[in-house]
């Protein structure tokens, strides 16, 4: 199945929202997710002009803003576990 995405920015009001659109053949409809790191990611389908999608992020800026200030309320994400080969050396006691 073919996906496309691009980086995009709209306005709303005064404020630039950037976001990244991924358009996917499998999608009936338009899809707003707000990442852990507070991207924005809209999911539409292939057909989905620039400007619905853009009317709907406009629409859904409250909800977007609402996503964002709970995820920053959270804790920070723990990084990645490193395994390390730990050999022991020497005695043990």
């Amino acid at each position: 199945m073919f996906e496309a995405s691009e980086v995009r920015t709209v306005l709303v009001g005064e404020e630039a929202l950037d976001y990244t659109l991924r358009r996917t053949g499998r999608r009936r409809t338009i899809g707003i997710i707000v990442e852990p790191d507070r991207r924005v990611m809209v999911l539409s389908p292939q057909r989905a002009d620039i400007e619905g999608v853009e009317r709907i992020l406009r629409r859904r800026v409250s909800w977007i803003r609402r996503q964002r200030r709970e995820l920053e309320a959270l804790p920070p994400l723990l990084p990645p576990r490193q395994w390390v080969n730990a050999t022991l050396g020497g005695s043990t006691g």
